[in-house]
């Protein structure tokens, strides 16, 4: 199943309500320097390695800092079966404007 895509004015009442697993894929620098409340950071490029820590019974909201790497994740993660993946459009930047 295809991730779906969350506008960054949607995804703030998104993640109160429907309480997800909220995966921040940027860098630990990035993840330290300012992040979403309650987000888990694993960096994009080290998901296949830490698919234990990633779980598949709940609803998943994966965000970087545009977009780009959070894309890949979500495409990723859904293809391996996990069943509801959203990706935040615009990601960390985004979601900053509507805060």
């Amino acid at each position: 199943m295809p991730f779906q895509t969350l506008q960054a004015v949607d995804a703030l009442s998104f993640i109160e309500n429907e309480r997800p697993f909220v995966l921040d894929v940027r860098t630990p620098a990035e993840f330290a320097e300012r992040h979403l409340p309650g987000a888990s950071n694993i960096p994009v490029d080290s998901i296949p390695q830490n698919l234990d820590k990633i779980p598949t019974d709940k609803t998943l909201v994966i965000y970087c800092l545009h977009g780009s790497r959070s894309k890949l994740a979500a495409n990723f993660l859904s293809a391996r079966n996990y069943p509801k993946v959203y990706h935040i459009e615009g990601g960390f930047e985004a979601l900053r404007q509507t805060m």
